[in-house]
Parts: C-alpha cells; structure tokens; sequence
C-alpha cells in the first residue's frame, strides 16, 4: 500500500523493503558479531530493512512539512501526519523522558533525555533510524535535514543523545546567523 500511495507518487526509486543488497548501498560501519546487529529477510514492512537514499528520505521530510502536499496533490491526508507528529506521550513523574508522537520525536517542552536539540523551536519533528540516520522537520523555519551516518553502534565513551542533539542545533545556529536572515 505504501508503495502505490506514496512511493510511487513521489517518484521514488531508491526507497523501499530490501533483503538483498547490491553496489548501491553502502555498506554499514560496524563492528563484526556485534551483539545487538541484526539483520531481516522479511520485505513485507512490518520490519526493519527499509533502505533510503538521503535525497528521498528528505523528501519523505518535505511530505511531512507539505502536510502530505507533493506537486499540488494531497497523497497523505494532512489528519494523518498531524497525529503522527502530535505529541502523544503519557505524562511521566519525570521531565527527563522526551515526547513522542507516532514513530517521531516531537518537540513540546525542552527534556533532558530528548534527542531534538535544545535550540531547536517547538513543534519540530524528528525520526532516527536502524543506523543512526537522522531526519529532522522544522515546521517553523520550514526546514528539512537529514543526517546519514549509515554506522550501527557506538564508540567507547560516545555520547549518542549530545551528538544527535547537537545535529539539530547545529542547523538552527546556521539558520540564526545565515545571511539571508
């Protein structure tokens, strides 16, 4: 269903379920044997091994920030994207756990646990992928990023929430002191 409603419509070609990869894809940083790497045969999208291209990933960005609007016609009703980019958490004793809409991160009020950066305004939206690809939706500044890592773990002493956080930010300090602001 994904494929005829919005893949195709949006033309793209390097998006999809794979269980076979070729010299289109790059290969993904790893450590050997890593405990928690796992990969799937299953192509039906009820799991992993959806691949993405950076350029259609973003453009998956933009549908979102077109509230579901490609080239003039609607392909995803907008009702749908905002439920999905609404926060949707329960409220926790704690202010540390981020806010969550369905399958993104959601930007309501600054939490220490969250992984969208603190300069980032409210409202944005961001979803993290299997290896460590970013996607981030500044609805306000009508931004579109995409970070794509295609590694899968972690360093000895990496900080993963500091680093995925200072992505976003990194993009609003270039939005506060661009010339064309």
């Amino acid at each position: 269903m994904v494929n005829e409603e919005v893949f195709k419509p949006l033309n793209l070609t390097e998006t999809n379920w794979y269980n076979e990869l070729d010299e289109t894809f790059a290969e993904v940083i790893r450590e050997q044997n890593r405990k928690f790497w796992s990969v799937s045969s299953n192509i039906d999208g009820s799991q992993m091994n959806m691949y993405a291209s950076a350029r259609e990933f973003a453009q998956w960005g933009l549908l979102h920030l077109n509230t579901g609007k490609y080239n003039g016609k609607q392909l995803i009703q907008p009702e749908i994207l905002k439920l999905a980019t609404t926060i949707h958490s329960p409220s926790f004793p704690t202010l540390d756990l981020p806010e969550n809409g369905f399958l993104w991160y959601v930007k309501g009020s600054e939490r220490k646990r969250s992984e969208i950066g603190a300069l980032v305004p409210k409202g944005a939206f961001q979803i993290l992928g299997y290896t460590t690809v970013t996607l981030l939706v500044i609805p306000s500044e009508k931004i579109v990023a995409v970070r794509a890592f295609n590694s899968f773990g972690s360093p000895e002493g990496y900080d993963y929430l500091a680093d995925v956080r200072s992505f976003g930010d990194s993009i609003m300090v270039e939005v506060t002191f661009s010339p064309e602001s």
